[in-house]
């Protein structure tokens, strides 16, 4: 018998809400039964849920009260797209770029053949 635990913080998904609500819930049941007989074979009446909620002050990670560990990812993240190296353009694409490993996928391998002889 699969027994699924799942960990959430007691934040509403959608403005307004406080906690998840008893659909979004019954959704995520479904889902997870769903899955274990889908990847598994394991029969959805012998799956078990168990739906933890959390108040965000009693988790952490990296060492740091949730919220902290948030607002400093949050910084982080935006600090290096500040500092982020945009990638060299790439050519047109209908460009044809001539590889000389490659060059029958160009075509360049019979004039590279007939300039050799």
């Amino acid at each position: 018998m699969p027994i699924v635990n799942i960990l959430v913080t007691r934040e509403g998904t959608t403005p307004g809400a406080d906690r998840t609500t008893t659909e979004q819930k019954t959704a995520v049941y479904k889902g997870i039964a769903d899955l274990l007989f889908d990847v598994m074979g394991k029969p959805r009446e012998d799956t078990t849920v168990i739906f933890h909620e959390h108040e965000i002050e009693d988790l952490s990670q990296g060492g740091l009260p949730l919220a902290d560990y948030r607002r400093q990812h949050v910084r982080d993240r935006q600090t290096s797209a500040l500092h982020r190296v945009r990638p060299p353009a790439q050519p047109d694409a209908g460009t044809i770029r001539f590889n000389p490993r490659r060059p029958h996928e160009t075509g360049e391998g019979e004039r590279l053949r007939a300039h050799q002889q």
